[in-house]
């Protein structure tokens, strides 16, 4: 699994910010539905989602792999619990109300399924699962090139004037679902000069409707219901994105 340090880790919120899209109402309301107890956070990064729900009242503990996303979340969110640790080391000793996995982290984890039964141990047996998932269309389609190229992914300004790039480039190997990227990420200064680069490695898996269902079923969830692309509005592109699940426990795995 990814762990985000140096400028990945520094401006991993400011890219999402730029997105406009937020789980933070369907996370919301999955925590509204869910029976009293404590929600296990998979992936709590910087406490972007973590800290605004902890403020609210929610009862989270957040695990990340990335020591310096937790300083951070520390920091920012100091009222939100946290510990640094991988979700394959994390000891099991006691049962969640529910199990959230926001922000596409189960499709980073190297066994996915062998992730979904842990996940499945962890909760009570009437306990709740939220996961978003994505999937590749654009790299899919060729509307990006693949390869050794690289293509410029998104930039913005920061407050003191200077810029913030991200380059990517990406190979995808269908046969193993797998979309790998490599990120350059560079700070300019207003002049246009590069004052710091780094580079960072990516593997991301996709799950075709039913290879999910099965992955589910056979790690002991039911899905309970399927949100496209964070409830926005399409327009006139009936695709879908990005799909948020909510499930609930079946017979353990």
């Amino acid at each position: 699994m990814n762990e985000y340090r140096g400028l990945e880790g520094e401006w991993h919120d400011l890219f999402w910010e730029e997105e406009e899209l937020s789980e933070l109402p369907l996370l919301r309301r999955f925590l509204k539905e869910t029976p009293h107890g404590q929600v296990l956070y998979i992936g709590s990064g910087s406490g972007r989602l973590l800290g605004p729900l902890s403020q609210e009242g929610f009862s989270l503990l957040g695990i990340e792999a990335s020591e310096e996303m937790v300083m951070r979340s520390q920091k920012q969110w100091p009222q939100a619990e946290v510990k640094v640790v991988r979700w394959e080391n994390f000891e099991i000793d006691e049962r969640y109300a529910a199990i959230v996995v926001p922000a596409f982290t189960l499709q980073l984890l190297e066994h996915p399924v062998a992730a979904l039964k842990k996940m499945r141990k962890a909760v009570s047996e009437d306990g709740r699962l939220y996961l978003s998932l994505f999937f590749p269309w654009i790299e899919l389609s060729g509307e990006l090139p693949s390869g050794k190229k690289w293509y410029e992914d998104r930039e913005l300004e920061l407050p003191d004037g200077r810029r913030a790039q991200i380059w990517t480039r990406h190979q995808i190997d269908e046969n193993k679902a797998t979309l790998r990227r490599e990120h350059r990420y560079r700070l300019l200064d207003a002049g246009g000069e590069v004052l710091q680069e780094q580079i960072t490695k990516q593997s991301l898996r996709w799950f075709a409707d039913g290879t999910l269902e099965r992955m589910l079923a056979k790690s002991g969830w039911k899905i309970s219901k399927e949100i496209p692309n964070f409830e926005e509005e399409n327009g006139d592109d009936d695709l879908v994105y990005v799909v948020t699940l909510e499930c609930e426990a079946g017979e353990r795995a």
